[in-house]
């Protein structure tokens, strides 16, 4: 992939991302409205004498949305925390597929994976706990219902609103902030993890040691003409040394055969003589 190709679909990856996260907030603020006008709805359409008070209990189904909405959320960023590969850039293997234990080129510090492993465990265990008290789902919702019938008015129709309340906080809180995670989070953490790197000198080396220098620099160079040997020296570089580029950058050098040194001096009859191994040229004033 050319680098033009890289840059074009970090933009398409980036406008996802930033679609997604207003997409996410948008659905997120109707569904705390569309709550907050149920919960405006509920306390109004009960009797002036209700016990908790009207008001009480209008707020008791917002907050109880809000609290459901951020459980399900604490559930969406467990599974859609993106998985960093920092394994895979840290250490160089040998021949034999082993890690050598070695600091690959570039490499200057190591992601911190501890975040990553405590949401496999608790991915693992939630999982696991769900599998296992799977059949005693539907007593436990029954429990609940019951439990919010008197707090939201003690009418017959309030422990189902509670439930379906609290239901709808969780699955919504759940794939809002997974999709968030998943999207515009890793897009977050993909570019914090991009880094500079200034660029080399590379004029008057050869093109072997340049791919060396390149190389170590998680770099990349592309040399014309494309039949230049690795003896053959670098005479320009298209990006300035010293320039701070983002790594994979490609750098364009020009290559000329090596040549020997000339040599100068001054002839018997004051005439200037240029020579080489190879020729002898005299030039007479």
């Amino acid at each position: 992939m050319s680098e033009k190709e890289t840059r074009d679909a970090r933009q398409l990856a980036q406008q996802a991302a930033e679609h997604t996260q207003t997409t996410v907030v948008r659905v997120a603020a109707g569904l705390l409205a569309l709550v907050f006008l149920v919960s405006v709805s509920l306390a109004l359409s009960l009797p002036t004498g209700v016990p908790g008070g009207r008001v009480g209990i209008g707020v008791t189904v917002f907050l109880l949305f809000c609290a459901s909405l951020l459980a399900g959320g604490s559930l969406g960023f467990l599974f859609g925390l993106p998985r960093s590969r920092f394994a895979e850039k840290v250490l160089d293997k040998d021949d034999g597929g082993e890690s050598s234990g070695k600091l690959s080129t570039g490499s200057r510090y190591v992601a911190n994976s501890n975040l990553v492993k405590v949401s496999d465990w608790l991915t693992t265990v939630v999982v696991g706990l769900t599998l296992v008290n799977l059949g005693q789902a539907v007593p436990t919702f029954r429990d609940f219902a019951s439990a919010l019938r008197e707090p939201l008015g003690g009418a017959p129709w309030a422990g189902a609103l509670g439930l379906s309340v609290v239901v709808l906080g969780v699955l919504a809180g759940m794939l809002l902030v997974y999709l968030w995670v998943s999207i515009r989070g890793r897009a977050l953490l993909e570019q914090a993890d991009l880094r500079l790197e200034e660029v080399p000198e590379l004029t008057g080396k050869t093109v072997e040691d340049a791919r060396e220098t390149v190389s170590a620099l998680s770099l990349k160079l592309h040399v014309e003409p494309k039949e230049a040997k690795g003896d053959w020296k670098v005479v320009n570089q298209r990006i300035d040394p010293g320039t701070c580029v983002n790594e994979s950058t490609v750098i364009e050098v020009t290559a000329a055969p090596a040549g020997p040194a000339p040599t100068r001096s001054t002839s018997p009859d004051g005439g200037q003589v240029t020579a080489t191994t190879a020729e002898l040229v005299i030039y007479k004033s």
